[in-house]
């Protein structure tokens, strides 16, 4: 069980995929008054999802104060099923910007007398990911809803496919080197900006071989700077759904060609609030400029 007190408690679970919890504390090790509805919230959330499934917890808020940076409480849970996982990215391996399941417990203001709950709706995947109606979402819509089953219905919403476009908000790079050694260039440039935390990595790959079965190589990456990225979701909090934290997907296409993809900072929160700010542009630019100087043949 986590708690907020603990600054960093990581488990090792199953799929090769470490259970990383990442929270802030409280002077005396005593949750703030602001974040007391969403932790419960997401403790009660949490408590119905198999502790080997959850892959992360990333308190948004407490690592942004940690760095002087203050936002509404937001906290999201990462979670896994490869059986479920592994038969989307069949179909389409950028499903896996999606994957792992997350649901984001938040508030919307700096009181935090109210928390909700908001996670991706399968209306949402099938249309990013053009998904046909003959692939069956069923199972990610359950293995999403199962945990929210006794949070009242008017905390919870979702996120619908309303104004999205097969691969909306996806920017995408080739990479001249192979798998892994992007994957290290990628680490190494992000880490050398010196305000990110690299958070974890996800094998869809290794996953799939847990159930006797297979996937070309993929892998996502997780980490994000806790000081702008509190600056971003300020007053932008569902970001921490999707855009927050950062989440780079590197897959093999049919050509053992290697494929970076990310999400658009600035389209999300155009998507979820019909706006953005120069924090998510000032982001978005960073991330690009990073990215491709990891990409450099020259670099």
């Amino acid at each position: 069980m986590r708690t907020p007190a603990l600054s960093a408690w990581v488990v090792v679970g199953l799929f090769g995929v470490a259970s990383v919890f990442l929270s802030g504390c409280k002077s005396g090790g005593e949750p703030q008054d602001r974040f007391s509805a969403v932790d419960k919230l997401s403790l009660a959330i949490d408590a119905e999802i198999p502790e080997k499934e959850i892959v992360l917890v990333i308190d948004h808020s407490r690592l942004a104060e940690e760095k002087g940076v203050e936002m509404p409480a937001s906290q999201v849970t990462i979670y896994t099923d490869p059986g479920v996982n592994t038969p989307l990215l069949k179909h389409n391996p950028l499903v896996g910007l999606d994957l792992p399941f997350r649901i984001l417990v938040y508030s919307e203001d700096m009181q935090g007398e109210t928390a909700k709950a908001v996670y991706a709706s399968a209306d949402f995947i099938r249309k990013r990911h053009g998904l046909d109606a003959s692939v069956s979402l069923a199972a990610y819509t359950e293995a999403l809803t199962k945990p929210l089953a006794h949070v009242p219905p008017e905390l919870v919403s979702e996120v619908d496919g309303e104004g999205v476009t097969p691969g909306y908000g996806i920017q995408f790079l080739s990479s001249p080197f192979g798998f892994e050694a992007t994957i290290e260039r990628l680490q190494k440039n992000v880490m050398a900006e010196g305000d990110t935390k690299w958070f974890t990595v996800v094998d869809y790959k290794e996953d799939a071989m847990s159930l006797g079965d297979e996937l070309p190589r993929m892998k996502l990456l997780l980490f994000g700077g806790p000081a702008p990225g509190g600056m971003a979701m300020a007053k932008f909090p569902k970001l921490g759904l999707d855009a927050f934290c950062q989440k780079v997907l590197v897959y093999e296409n049919g050509k053992e060609e290697v494929q970076v993809a990310y999400n658009d900072i600035v389209l999300f929160a155009e998507l979820h609030y019909g706006n953005s700010i120069k924090p998510h542009h000032m982001l978005n630019g960073r991330l690009s400029e990073t990215f491709k100087r990891a990409l450099e043949l020259n670099e």
